[in-house]
């Protein structure tokens, strides 16, 4: 095989403007994808269980495998 030049753009042609972020840094704008969403993640459809309506686990017992 024949070993081949890489056919894309070689590393100088990217440091024609090095402090180019992408994007404006002073703008606080919501519809901005760098900026982080204030609040945990939640589904548009999840609710949270009512307090009667949760399973409430057993207590944790180390002894009842030897129980019979």
């Amino acid at each position: 095989m024949a070993a081949k030049n890489p056919t894309g753009p070689r590393s100088s042609e990217h440091a024609s403007n090095p402090h180019d972020p992408g994007f404006d840094p002073d703008s606080p704008d919501l519809a901005d994808p760098q900026v982080d969403p204030v609040g945990p993640a939640r589904a548009p459809l999840d609710q949270p269980e009512p307090e009667h309506q949760r399973k409430r686990s057993r207590a944790y017992d180390p002894l009842a495998n030897l129980r019979k």
